[in-house]
């Protein structure tokens, strides 16, 4: 029987998604439990003793690294008066010629350099201030708190192809499913993009469609964005009585007529009767509008955010309408729950505190079933009141506690 400890379930997708392939999608709803078993059967898998306790062993170091496991029982540093403990006795030495996955799992992780060098310089910050508190313990926590900050962790690069033509190549702050929008785009899908209020499904969907080479303000291959809709004429537009054809190009005009990208938000807020021709068009691919009908461009791309799969309201967002199944047919569906490491990246190192707290609240109030919303926006409105000066309980108040009531904060705080 062989053991793999995981106390991190990001970093152990990730890792899962080198080593075996898994698309994010299958992997993300996994347990801790489903993932360790899912490590260990592809251990297991390995039939050469030497490889498989090489495996093992890479794999542990890759994950503690990541600040995923327990670090052994060594210092990682230590101050000059606190003794380095024995190896422990337990560790495998992999042989000589076994392969070496950890290059692969730390490109995965975003681990390199400049983690090396965030982690030195936090411990050698502490070591300042208080070298005699400087124990194992003390730099375990100093570990995972740099690796939880994700602000240090260096932007990886996605390259999409299609067939044998690199499509773009992008870096930066994205999204974990970036790379899955991307590729659907690529490939011609119009998508339909469900999640939570502030998981970041505009900033994805605009992301994506400039990695494709669309543009914001451009008449060809441009970018256009319409949010819910009561009637029809805000998607198809109307004729001026005054001859000012600027009242026929809306959003989904330009994008229709030159080939854009059309980000259709709050699609699932819309009256569904208004959405009757652009059905239609999705359909067939011809568009009616007042003043001619539009054969679709080959460029024209749609991508509708949504709270819901369009099958009517409920929970938090009980005024999401129920959409026409022929509506729903022409998307492909991608869910976006919260990345919560894109969160802290963009939040950033110095107010990783604060970052996690908010996480932290997320999830008890999920533990607790209660019907409020802690969205990545509460970790941005606090770093920037905490900024200004306002104390934390005042800014928890305006932010992760809005709106509750005195006993189900202290609900929250008891489950924290």
């Amino acid at each position: 029987m062989f053991t793999v400890t995981v106390q991190n379930r990001s970093a152990a997708r990730k890792i899962l998604r080198v080593l075996t392939g898994l698309p994010a999608s299958t992997v993300y709803s996994w347990s801790l439990a489903d993932l360790t078993a899912a490590l260990v059967k592809h251990a297991e898998s390995i039939t050469d003793d030497g490889a498989r306790a090489a495996w093992i062993v890479n794999v542990q170091t890759a994950l503690r690294e990541a600040g995923a496991v327990p670090a052994p029982d060594r210092s990682i540093v230590r101050a000059p008066d606190v003794p380095a403990p024995a190896p422990s006795p337990d560790v495998v030495t992999p042989r000589p010629d076994a392969p070496d996955v950890r290059p692969a799992i730390r490109g995965a992780l975003g681990l390199g350099d400049a983690l090396d060098a965030a982690i030195r310089g936090a411990v050698s910050e502490a070591l300042r201030d208080a070298p005699q508190a400087l124990d194992t313990a003390a730099v375990e926590r100093i570990v995972r708190d740099v690796v939880d900050a994700g602000g240090i962790l260096p932007p990886s690069t996605i390259t999409v192809k299609v067939g044998e033509r690199t499509v773009v190549e992008v870096s930066g702050i994205r999204h974990y499913l970036f790379e899955t929008v991307l590729k659907a785009l690529a490939a011609g899908e119009h998508l339909w993009l469900p999640g939570p209020a502030g998981s970041g499904k505009s900033t994805l969907a605009r992301q994506a469609l400039q990695a494709l080479g669309y543009t914001d303000g451009a008449k060809e291959r441009g970018i256009h964005m319409t949010g819910a809709v009561e009637t029809v004429f805000q998607l198809i537009g109307y004729v001026s009585p005054n001859g000012d054809d600027r009242t026929l190009y809306t959003p989904l005009r330009l994008a229709v007529e030159f080939g854009g990208g059309f980000i259709f938000d709050d699609v699932d807020r819309s009256n569904p009767k208004a959405l009757a021709a652009f059905n239609e068009g999705l359909a067939n691919g011809y568009w009616t509008f007042p003043d001619r009908v539009i054969k679709q461009h080959a460029d024209f791309i749609c991508i509708a955010t949504a709270n819901t799969f369009g099958l009517g309201g409920g929970g938090d967002y009980v005024g999401a309408a129920r959409m026409d199944k022929a509506t729903l047919d022409r998307f492909t569906f991608i869910a976006v729950p919260y990345d919560e490491t894109a969160e802290s990246m963009i939040a950033g190192r110095e107010n990783a505190k604060w970052t996690r707290h908010v996480q932290s609240v997320r999830k008890a109030v999920a533990a607790l079933g209660l019907k409020h919303l802690v969205t990545p926006r509460a970790t941005y409105r606090g770093v920037k009141l905490l900024a200004a000066g306002l104390d934390v309980a005042d800014v928890e108040s305006m932010t992760i506690y809005a709106g509750l009531d005195a006993e189900t904060v202290q609900r929250i705080r008891g489950a924290l």
